[in-house]
């Protein structure tokens, strides 16, 4: 049966999300503070989204709206239990284990207050994305390439990284 053979796992998970967010002591579980609540959900459900882990640094570039790295760092705080968040910006964040990502995308596994639809999670950062682009990808010839001059391969991965942005890695 799968759900005995991840109880043992969906009960740390859960035990972790309520001791990080949840005021447990009154009898009713109340966010400590909703705002920052949200923000790590986010946070946590772009980075199981993304197909290639990102960096601190474009993480924030994608999410924007004030998720600066220190922000981000902030929200996966008391979360290093479960995600990698390496001290330098450029390092990838990840998941210590796939069962994390099952355990937050499975309704009747995670809390009902921490559940992480998946495809909501692709379309918000389709459309953060799809911003970053309108702002940062301004001209026709993002790499000033002449046309038809050849480029190998390596010359093109050296471009993109001066002139596209590390966000829309997703």
């Amino acid at each position: 049966d799968v759900k005995y053979a991840t109880a043992a796992l969906d009960n740390l998970y859960r035990q972790i999300f309520i001791q990080t967010f949840l005021d447990v002591d009154n009898g009713a579980e109340e966010y400590y503070d909703e705002e920052e609540v949200q923000e790590a959900l986010s946070i946590v459900g772009s980075i199981l989204a993304f197909s290639q882990p990102l960096s601190v640094l474009a993480m924030s570039t994608l999410l924007g709206d004030g998720l600066s790295a220190g922000v981000i760092r902030s929200r996966l705080a008391n979360l290093r239990s479960v995600v990698i968040v390496p001290q330098n910006d450029l390092a990838p964040i990840q998941i210590l284990h796939a069962s994390f990502q099952g355990h937050l995308t499975t309704e009747g596994r995670a809390h009902p207050k921490f559940f992480i639809d998946t495809p909501t999670c692709h379309v918000a950062l389709a459309i953060r994305c799809l911003r970053l682009i309108q702002t940062s990808l301004v001209k026709d010839n993002i790499f000033d390439l002449c046309p038809g001059q050849e480029h190998d391969r390596a010359d093109l991965e050296t471009l993109r990284r001066q002139h596209v942005s590390a966000g829309l890695e997703y």
